[in-house]
């Protein structure tokens, strides 16, 4: 099952519990997770129906390195030192 499908059966589960009638304390038990998780799917599905049980992915973390430099990396990993006259080594590592 893919990560996704999972996530929204785990929320609809959390949901489905909250509807035949559960406490909050009894679905936290049965699915091993905080009390404020609860909380949060059971608000998220009264305010925004089926969609609150999708992935909302916030974007992450900010590139490190710019595409530009990235590229550049991967050109330099595809030689081999001595293409650089660096003879100290003859195969690149993650190090260096």
């Amino acid at each position: 099952m893919a990560a996704s499908a999972s996530f929204r059966l785990r929320r609809a589960i959390v949901v489905l519990m909250s509807a035949q009638g559960r406490t909050v304390r009894d679905i936290t038990s049965l699915m091993q997770v905080g009390e404020g998780h609860v909380r949060d799917v059971i608000h998220a599905f009264n305010e925004r129906g089926s969609t609150a049980l999708d992935l909302k992915w916030s974007g992450g973390r900010p590139k490190a390195i710019s595409e530009r430099v990235h590229e550049h990396i991967r050109l330099i990993a595809r030689t081999s030192p001595v293409d650089w006259n660096i003879v100290a080594f003859s195969t690149w590592s993650l190090a260096r």
